[in-house]
């Protein structure tokens, strides 16, 4: 009974305009880009395939099984990219995820004029898209798709605001990981290809073919940027390290934080008075002041004190120059 409480008082913590906008079907956020789940893994995978006969690189795909006719067909995730159609063989995997969707075809108009049930109303949604426009006419999927019959990929409106989410493990590096890893999954996300044998030769190891192939300009761009995190990563990790082995010096520090310390040192050496729970009253801060002749108490001498001592540090490493 503690546990069915618990739950339903967690359902009283929704607001009104939450519920509201769910029984609407309207987002509960708003963003100018959507992000496109990318499951990189599973493409490289099947192109490595191709070159190798154990069962390893097809541990990382998953299938999903669907009934067509009264059989059980298995449909990957790597089915939309490896049989698009023949006129779309230029594009490489990185575009198509964000160029491109798939969609369930639409019913002829015969079939839309004489339905007029709930249930077909509520498969409207399926064949639009707010990302996507519905253009089969241009498009069909090669015949060995699984869903070749009653699915076609379509042309998002707004591909310029799309931004695949790279999902399934973190994307290796040039200069760590494995340098054969590595080459086949630039390859696999920026040559075009349907199986592995169009990303490289029996004689070429996946290194040489990544040299060898010429890439275009935005995609030596999102290569590029693609190794930023692990750069700050880096330099993040490095810095802490040598800061913990006293290899840095205060003056190496940026120049613009110069101000920012002489302003705020004498306020933050200030701030410890209140953690001092063994005042006594000779220990009262009292400021100076040469008109009212007024001295300054034992606690302000120590903290004033404490304040010239860092300053003068700094100044002798160059740091405040």
């Amino acid at each position: 009974i503690t546990r069915i409480i618990n739950h339903l008082s967690t359902k009283l913590e929704l607001g009104s305009p939450m519920i509201s906008l769910y029984l609407l079907q309207n987002p509960d956020h708003y963003t100018s880009h959507v992000f496109v789940p990318f499951y990189w893994k599973s493409f490289v995978s099947k192109a490595q395939s191709y070159w190798q006969s154990d069962s390893t690189t097809e541990s990382q795909s998953k299938v999903v099984l669907i009934q067509r006719k009264g059989k059980l067909i298995g449909l990957s995730s790597t089915f939309d990219y490896t049989h698009r159609p023949h006129n779309l063989n230029h594009y490489n995997l990185y575009n198509w995820i964000i160029e491109f969707s798939r969609v369930r075809k639409r019913k002829p108009y015969s079939a839309q004029k004489n339905k007029h049930s709930d249930v077909y109303d509520a498969q409207i949604p399926d064949l639009y898209d707010d990302t996507t426009q519905y253009q089969d006419k241009h498009f069909q999927f090669l015949e060995d798709h699984p869903l070749y019959e009653t699915h076609v990929p379509v042309r998002r409106s707004k591909h310029e605001h799309i931004v695949p989410n790279f999902l399934g493990g973190i994307l290796p590096r040039p200069d760590k990981d494995d340098r054969e890893y590595y080459c086949c999954t630039m390859l696999v996300l920026f040559c075009p290809w349907r199986t592995g044998k169009d990303l490289k030769s029996d004689q070429q190891t996946w290194h040489e073919a990544f040299e060898t192939y010429q890439f275009s300009a935005q995609c030596r761009f999102y290569i590029q940027n693609m190794n930023i995190r692990y750069e700050a990563l880096d330099a993040r990790d490095d810095f802490r390290a040598q800061m913990k082995a006293g290899n840095i010096s205060l003056a190496s520090l940026p120049a613009f934080m110069h101000s920012d310390l002489n302003n705020s040192l004498p306020s933050e050496l200030l701030q410890h008075a209140s953690h001092d729970d063994d005042l006594g009253d000779n220990d009262i801060v009292v400021l100076y002041d040469p008109e009212t002749g007024m001295k300054k108490g034992p606690y302000f001498e120590r903290r004033q004190h404490a304040m010239n001592t860092m300053k003068n540090i700094l100044i002798n490493v160059g740091w405040l120059d």
